[in-house]
């Protein structure tokens, strides 16, 4: 059985370039309850297709809805849907960040990590999802492998990176306890 992030049970979402987990189809994201595991459908894996990045993210904050699980890497698909390269779970269906993310000409989309983070602090907006990859666009705007979604539009950090390059790796660290 699948659960939605915070339903109130805990489960272990392991991803990766695998489509069976304990003889289970799992499509490169699975999830474990302590006892087994079990798919999400993310999609069909084939030659090129794993999952590198998972975030779990509340859009609206301390909002009425739920946190959805997200899943970078690359994929084209997700549940039958178009995804380039990352994906929103719900708990029961896959859907795509707006218009996703897109390559420059035919290179290819990857995502290699996620990272919620607050850029504002103690301000008015609520925490984003900041993504880091190989790709030249999120949505409309060109980006340098590096954007930031709100839950609802895409949009890259004053000085961000510089296009054509790749961000592999992100990590929020509060200062104030290093």
């Amino acid at each position: 059985s699948m659960r939605a992030p915070g339903a109130g049970l805990a489960i272990l979402i392991a991803g990766g370039a695998f489509n069976t987990a304990d003889g289970q189809p799992v499509d490169g994201v699975a999830q474990w309850d302590g006892v087994s595991w079990s798919g999400l459908g993310l999609g069909s894996p084939g030659a090129g297709f794993w999952v590198n990045g998972l975030a779990v993210f509340d859009a609206d904050g301390p909002g009425p809805m739920n946190a959805d699980l997200y899943v970078g890497g690359n994929f084209t698909t997700a549940g039958g849907g178009s995804a380039e390269g990352i994906a929103k779970w719900d708990g029961a269906n896959w859907s795509a960040l707006a218009t996703g993310l897109a390559g420059a000409g035919s290179s290819t989309v990857e995502v290699f990590s996620m990272q919620v983070f607050d850029d504002d602090g103690p301000g008015p907006n609520n925490p984003a999802l900041f993504v880091g990859g190989a790709f030249s666009k999120a949505g409309i705007i060109n980006t340098g492998g590096f954007a930031k979604w709100n839950g609802s539009a895409w949009s890259v950090p004053a000085g961000s990176p510089v296009p054509g390059l790749s961000v592999h790796g992100l990590l929020s660290l509060d200062s104030s306890a290093a």
